[in-house]
């Protein structure tokens, strides 16, 4: 939903770049300030972390929104790729039309909303880089992230018996 009024604002932009732009950079800033609040504020309780190695635990810590909130997170990932790709369009149109620093905000909260999309979604990412990128420094890291999944399955099923 909120992706598509991103797409009717960069539509908009084309009439009123001003307004537009006002209103979907902030959007990009309130969405980023609301997902690093989450990440920072939020406790990380969701499996007992005696089953956990060390280096799970680093990866737990480093991705514990998409570890305690995956539905969120992955609605999360959508709407960042949605302000990253649509943020990237309106830089252009910005700078076309010479708003140097709203294109100059804008592109900052782009490139925060891809980092923030690869954080609410690792597995996706991690695997789309090692599988199909073929940038086998993450392999280790997603091995680790499908253990995790593993073990909160299992931890969620043991506490349903």
């Amino acid at each position: 939903m909120i992706q598509l009024i991103l797409f009717i604002l960069l539509l908009y932009s084309f009439w009123n770049i001003s307004l537009s732009s006002t209103i979907f950079i902030s959007i990009a800033i309130l969405f980023n300030l609301w997902v690093y609040s989450v990440q920072y504020f939020s406790k990380i309780e969701i499996i007992n972390k005696t089953e956990l190695t060390e280096k799970e635990i680093e990866i737990l810590k480093k991705y514990h929104i998409y570890f305690r909130f995956p539905l969120m997170a992955r609605l999360n990932s959508s709407m960042a790729s949605a302000i990253y790709l649509f943020g990237l369009i309106l830089v252009i149109w910005l700078l076309w039309n010479g708003f140097w620093i709203k294109a100059i905000i804008l592109a900052v909260n782009a490139v925060a909303s891809a980092l923030i999309s690869a954080k609410l979604n690792p597995r996706t990412f991690l695997h789309d880089a090692v599988e199909n990128r073929k940038k086998f420094e993450f392999h280790e890291e997603m091995l680790i992230v499908d253990s995790i999944c593993e073990k909160i399955i299992k931890d969620q099923n043991n506490r349903k018996n």
